[in-house]
């Protein structure tokens, strides 16, 4: 919930933060295989991670860690890597 209220968080709160998305970012598209493009890796990278926060927003809301588990289930199968 902080990256989305960076514009009103002191300046470092929200570069620590950034900090934490980048270097999960970073350590997702090392995952990735080197047989995509770096700015394919990327680009999944960051589609991953965001979907992962949401389904956690999700299911901290909802009390119910299985939307977590089914949303990751999903999006992993849905991903052509």
């Amino acid at each position: 919930m902080l990256a989305a209220e960076s514009g009103g968080i002191p300046d470092a709160v929200s570069d620590t933060v950034a900090t934490l998305f980048q270097n999960n970012v970073e350590w997702v598209e090392a995952a990735l295989p080197d047989s995509m493009s770096q700015a394919e890796r990327l680009r999944k990278a960051q589609h991953l991670v965001a979907a992962m926060q949401g389904a956690m927003m999700l299911a901290i809301n909802q009390h119910d860690f299985k939307i977590f588990d089914n949303i990751v289930r999903d999006l992993m199968a849905s991903i052509e890597i």
